[in-house]
């Protein structure tokens, strides 16, 4: 069994894509890896997040062929081969929890008669089945704690009447809290070094037969609907059949670019890497 149609794009907000996609016709991924808070460049690659998602690239077209080993099974090995490999270039023995890399992860395999996935993080997962009918596969807790240092920044913008810029500054403290409650109870789950995210990751499968078209993305091409409202979820996987990833990537820029100053759409950053893939 394999996807008879897939078409993938990833395209950064700037000059580093810190986002990476791979696809074939039985398998693929995003990896959306998570812009760094502290100034430190360990790997020496362009940030520490995009040495991440390439290493985890590497390492998965290499190993998601076994299938005599599980996805969580191949992200468990996978964690121990990258870790080595980081901390092999770590000249400072002095990393703190905000130097390390991490990122979120989407990813599917076809297995028999199976559909497996597996995501940590905010990447998201859409599936439409035969019917016509769509499930969303996504772990909400980054959202959630985003969304109350978005809150944040629309009081600092509106009772204080600060720019973007400015206000951002005020909440990066928040931001900072935030970034240290990952991998714990209390806060999210990405993929970094943590085994216990492993065993928080959502896992599942799908019948083959009963699911034929997925669309993986990471939360920069997500937004169109998590967002900006420009397309629901339910509707999303239609408008990249008909329109093609590359020209809904391009609204999304669009949107961006013509609320600049981040008023109607308060967010965090004016755009983000936007990767995805669909398979139909």
């Amino acid at each position: 069994m394999y996807f008879t149609n897939y078409n993938s794009i990833s395209f950064p907000s700037n000059k580093n894509n810190e986002d990476i996609v791979f696809a074939s016709n039985t398998y693929g991924w995003v990896i959306d890896g998570a812009t760094g808070l502290a100034k430190k460049n360990i790997t020496g690659c362009s940030s520490d997040a995009a040495w991440f998602v390439k290493a985890w690239d590497e390492y998965l077209k290499k190993n998601i062929d076994n299938m005599s080993l599980t996805l969580k099974q191949i992200i468990e090995d996978g964690m121990r081969v990258i870790e080595r490999e980081f901390y092999k270039l770590d000249k400072t023995n002095s990393i703190d929890k905000l130097s390390i890399p991490s990122a979120s992860i989407a990813l599917i395999r076809i297995n028999n008669n199976k559909i497996e996935y597996f995501l940590l993080g905010d990447c998201t997962l859409i599936a439409e089945n035969v019917d016509g009918k769509h499930i969303k596969i996504k772990d909400k807790s980054v959202e959630k704690l985003d969304g109350i240092a978005v809150e944040e920044l629309k009081r600092h913008m509106k009772e204080e009447g600060l720019g973007f810029n400015e206000a951002r500054n005020r909440v990066n403290d928040l931001l900072i809290k935030h970034r240290l409650l990952k991998n714990t109870p209390e806060g999210y789950w990405v993929l970094e070094f943590n085994r216990e995210a492993i065993d928080n990751a959502i896992i599942g499968e799908l019948e083959f037969e009963q699911y034929k078209k997925f669309l993986l993305m990471s939360d920069g091409f997500a937004a169109i609907a998590d967002v900006y409202k420009y397309i629901e979820h339910s509707n999303i996987i239609s408008a990249v059949e008909e329109l093609g990833l590359n020209i809904v990537y391009e609204i999304i820029r669009k949107i961006e670019n013509e609320d600049i100053d981040m008023k109607k759409y308060p967010r965090l950053k004016a755009g983000d890497d936007a990767s995805a893939i669909i398979f139909y």
